[in-house]
């Protein structure tokens, strides 16, 4: 997934003028990668691996677009029935979320 970690994350774009402080950006684009990929397994259950721009367009981005209707102006919510039940099942998918691991320290 180099493609998505260089096109969604920007990993590229990261280079500072100290080793360390690129590391850490590049440790942190890491763990984001890896958030994302756990809330993609657990929460979308995707027959296709959607990359994260597709994502943000489907869930995050578009909640309402402004429509126009004769001599109107209308703002629709919830583009579509398929994108609020995605939406929903995901939030309730969240609901019952647990880690597979135990967070606890030993």
């Amino acid at each position: 997934r180099i493609k998505e970690l260089k096109y969604d994350f920007s990993i590229d774009e990261f280079v500072t003028h100290n080793f360390w402080a690129t590391e850490a950006c590049g440790n942190f684009i890491i763990m984001a990668y890896n958030f994302m990929s756990l809330f993609r397994h657990a929460l979308m259950n995707s027959d296709k691996k959607k990359f994260l721009k597709t994502i943000r367009y489907e869930l995050i981005s578009t909640p309402a677009y402004l429509g126009r209707t004769k001599n109107k102006h209308i703002l629709y919510l919830a583009r579509s029935l398929k994108t609020r039940r995605s939406f929903l099942s995901i939030w309730e998918k969240l609901k019952d979320f647990s880690l597979p691991y135990s967070t606890e320290k030993s």
